[in-house]
């Protein structure tokens, strides 16, 4: 009876896809992200909870209610990276004194070239500058991505090893943004960055975006309209 009933909101939701089916959804979806949370993550928290709505609501666009698996189940299944998540956090972020000495030194290259030239450079640019590679730079980003403070990359006296702060580990909002972040393509990736200005990247409007990325001015508007609404969802179902 309860997957009978849970198998009705999700039709109601794919029939009309509004917040408040959703909404309506995923509260009846509870048990069973509560049972997935305990199977795959062991206990919950704030962020691991808004990962396994995002894990749940992406199950809910893709499920075929004419496969063999009902709701309940596909849902389970779709529900195991929790246990990456879990472990990931776990681990102590680490930056080791060579990684830092090198994201030092593109950031103030970046933002030397971004003074005299009214513009960032290119990766390629920033290469020359540098004297790293292209792979090496965007592996270093990673770190910034993660949280590294702004204060840790102007000191000069870090630690071999440090950890980001407390909030860029636990912020709910935050994991949520990083994680859809994470699922865009390389396009959309960059209008997230210029569009809210993420990742250090200067802000910009839509008609500036589309010329960067030789693009029209409504594809790039439709994609940040797509991106909104993914992170309206993480506002919407964060409590």
């Amino acid at each position: 009876m309860a997957k009978e009933k849970l198998e009705n909101f999700w039709s109601t939701w794919s029939d009309d896809p509004s917040d408040k089916n959703l909404s309506k959804l995923i509260t009846a979806s509870q048990p069973v992200i509560d049972k997935a949370i305990t199977s795959y993550a062991g206990k919950t928290d704030p962020v691991v909870e808004l990962h396994a709505k995002r894990l749940a609501i992406n199950a809910f666009r893709k499920y075929d209610p004419e496969a063999p698996a009902n709701l309940t189940t596909y849902l389970m299944i779709n529900m195991k990276p929790l246990t990456r998540v879990v472990h990931k956090r776990a681990q102590p972020f680490k930056m080791p004194r060579r990684a830092w000495t090198d994201l030092q030194n593109v950031k103030t290259q970046e933002d030397q070239y971004k003074q005299e030239n009214g513009v960032s450079p290119s990766m390629g640019e920033l290469s020359d500058l540098t004297g790293l590679s292209m792979s090496r730079i965007e592996r270093i980003r990673q770190y910034s991505k993660a949280g590294v403070p702004e204060s840790v990359l102007k000191s000069n006296d870090p630690s071999e090893f440090f950890e980001p702060s407390s909030a860029a580990q636990t912020s709910p909002q935050s994991f949520w943004a990083e994680a859809v972040y994470s699922e865009l393509g390389p396009i959309d990736q960059k209008i997230m960055d210029r569009r809210l200005s993420w990742h250090g990247v200067e802000k910009k409007d839509t008609k500036s975006i589309a010329k960067e990325l030789g693009m029209s001015s409504p594809a790039v508007s439709q994609r940040v309209n797509k991106i909104m609404a993914r992170l309206h969802e993480g506002e919407a179902y964060s409590g």
